[in-house]
Order: structure tokens, then C-alpha cells, then sequence
């Protein structure tokens, strides 16, 4: 399914297809699931935004209109949920139990593991004292593959301003996780 299918799909929704609207769901939610445990740290509150954003679009779906493509609609709507709770996530994320949200990879060696674990834990943390909008940048583009287009679009920011948030945020990364 391509970019045309999803707006197709959101169009039919609009003229009341609660089907089409299940297929954009099952398609975008794991992903969605995904951008939101990233600035949260956290599965069920991931999980529980990822419901808000899709009942913001079902709520709203009169006001969609295909002027760019369905994800990046999708994330516009995502941002503004994830922003509406940032203040009480940057009090919350470090306390997280990331044992609990990473399941443990396939390593046979436990030293490998556990720095691997180490070394996660060093950018989750950094990545939660970036400012909201370098994360959000970020986030977009290297954690949901959106392209620099979309990602700008959704930010509401021009391709140059995205670029240089994405430099500022990889240079304040290195700075705080490189030895």
C-alpha cells in the first residue's frame, strides 16, 4: 500500500468506510507505537497516545483534507498530542523501566547484551535532554524514516530549518554519549 492508497483510504473513511479507517489503524499504529516509546520510554503510554492520536482522526475526519500525504498528517496529529503531554514526560522518562519496554536481543554473549543495554540507555537519556523540537526533528526523520519533506511539513518548519535542528540535535548526541 503506497502514499495514493492511504489518502484514498482516509477519503473513504471521510464518506463514512469504517473499514478503510481500520486499515489505516492496523497499517500506521506500530509505527506510531514506535515515535511515541521513543520520546516516552514508556509501552503503555505509547500505546495509549497512539489511541488518542487515531481518535483525534476519527473525531476530526471532516477537517482532513489530501493537501500532503496521510503519515504526514498522521504525525502532525501525533506531535500535537506528544507536545500536549512533554512537560510531564520530561519528568517521567528517566524513571521508566526500560527493562520491562526492551525486550532482550537474540545475543548469546551476556557481556554483549548488557552493553548494548548501556549504551541505549546513554542516548535514551540524552536524547530526553535535547530541547522538544531537535528531538521531534530527530524522532521524525532517523527513528520513523520520514523524508526531510515530510518531516518539515509536519514540524510546520522549512527544509532548511529542519536541516539545521537535525545537525544541532546529532552534535548535542555525540557531545553527551561519545566517550
Amino acid at each position: 500500500m503506497d502514499h495514493d492508497e492511504d489518502v484514498t483510504l482516509m477519503m473513504a473513511f471521510q464518506q463514512g468506510d469504517e473499514r478503510a479507517f481500520d486499515t489505516l489503524y492496523r497499517k500506521h499504529a506500530p509505527a506510531l507505537s514506535r515515535y511515541f516509546w521513543r520520546s516516552t520510554f514508556s509501552a503503555p503510554l505509547s500505546e495509549e497516545m497512539v489511541q488518542e492520536t487515531f481518535l483525534k482522526i476519527h473525531r476530526y475526519k471532516e477537517s482532513y483534507q489530501p493537501r500532503a500525504g496521510f503519515r504526514t498528517y498522521l504525525y502532525m496529529v501525533a506531535r500535537s498530542i506528544l507536545l500536549n503531554n512533554w512537560r510531564g514526560l520530561q519528568n517521567s522518562r528517566l524513571q521508566a523501566d526500560l527493562d520491562e519496554d526492551l525486550p532482550l536481543g537474540g545475543s548469546s554473549d551476556m557481556d554483549d547484551e548488557i552493553a548494548r543495554r548501556e549504551d541505549l540507555r546513554r542516548v535514551q537519556a540524552a536524547l530526553t535532554t535535547l530541547p522538544e523540537r531537535q528531538a521531534t526533528a530527530l524522532l521524525l526523520v532517523r527513528g520513523e524514516g520520514l523524508s526531510y519533506e515530510d518531516a518539515a511539513q509536519t514540524m510546520g518548519l522549512s527544509l532548511s530549518a529542519l536541516k539545521s535542528l537535525l545537525n544541532r540535535a546529532r552534535n548535542l548526541l555525540a557531545e553527551k554519549v561519545l566517550p
